[in-house]
């Protein structure tokens, strides 16, 4: 698995496809997409992989997953939450249990309401889930002593 933040898929598409056929991937995320309905899936696809996506706009955020063909996998509306920028997919493996993968953007200048509803998410992943894998950019600034962009005073029990 792997995670890009990207700042636009489709100025970097050729770019990703040189990357994956020399370091293949099962599930690769993708952040800040910047994609919206007048990208085809056809014009952001990559060889031996399906595209799931949750576009925003031109402008900024949206995410997405590819996962490789060959891999039984489901779309997780119902995991989603409504308030995130998030994708969820369920992988179903002959030899083991479902286990859940989530690509999740957090912008910015979000606020911290976010962490609130990313926390609702994680309860509901997480009573159906023994696995959950989580990839994100969360734009949280450890560093700095503004309690309001640090992770530090947010609670996320996993």
């Amino acid at each position: 698995m792997g995670l890009l933040n990207i700042n636009s898929l489709t100025k970097h598409i050729d770019e990703l496809r040189i990357f994956v056929a020399d370091k293949p991937f099962d599930v690769l995320a993708i952040n800040e997409t910047k994609l919206d309905e007048t990208i085809s899936d056809e014009q952001i696809s990559l060889a031996e992989y399906s595209c799931l996506r949750k576009d925003r706009n031109k402008h900024g955020g949206g995410v997405c997953l590819f996962i490789r063909k060959s891999i039984t996998h489901s779309r997780q509306f119902k995991t989603e939450s409504e308030n995130l920028e998030m994708l969820s997919i369920e992988v179903k493996n002959k030899n083991c249990k479902p286990f859940l993968i989530t690509t999740w953007y957090r912008p910015p200048k979000a606020s911290d309401d976010c962490f609130e509803s990313f926390e609702n998410y994680l309860k509901i992943a997480d009573s159906k889930y023994k696995e959950i894998y989580i990839l994100g950019d969360l734009n949280c600034n450890s560093l700095t002593n503004n309690p309001t962009s640090s992770l530090e005073h947010h609670t996320l029990v996993i």
